[in-house]
């Protein structure tokens, strides 16, 4: 998108698309705001999947987001070690190549816990 392109978009309401993950090294006060947004862009993304009956890679980035802000506030408040936080994802898909039933993860738990 170019800059006049997303300075329109920007005027007609709509936000620019940012691929980049948000900034870690802010302050708890802001990560929790930005916690608060990406929930509901979560919240949002689900219902539209629901109505849709359609899967959106986008969701799969906003809960990314999230369980990475999640991460950082635990670290900053001191109830979780930068050792054990969220390990990078992976580079490529892991999914079943069989077509059977994906094992449920932590991302799946996770996600209900957002319902």
């Amino acid at each position: 998108m170019t800059p006049e392109e997303a300075e329109r978009a920007s005027a007609e309401g709509r936000p620019a698309p940012n691929p980049d993950a948000p900034k870690m090294d802010a302050d708890v006060k802001t990560l929790r705001w930005l916690l608060r947004v990406e929930k509901r862009r979560l919240k949002e993304a689900v219902r539209i999947e629901r109505e849709r009956r359609i899967v959106f890679p986008e969701t799969s980035v906003i809960l990314r987001d999230v369980h990475r802000l999640l991460d950082a506030i635990a670290i900053r408040e001191g109830r979780l070690s930068s050792r054990t936080a969220t390990a990078p994802e992976p580079g490529r898909f892991e999914g079943s190549a069989n077509g059977g039933a994906k094992p449920r993860d932590e991302f799946d738990d996770f996600r209900n816990l957002l319902e």
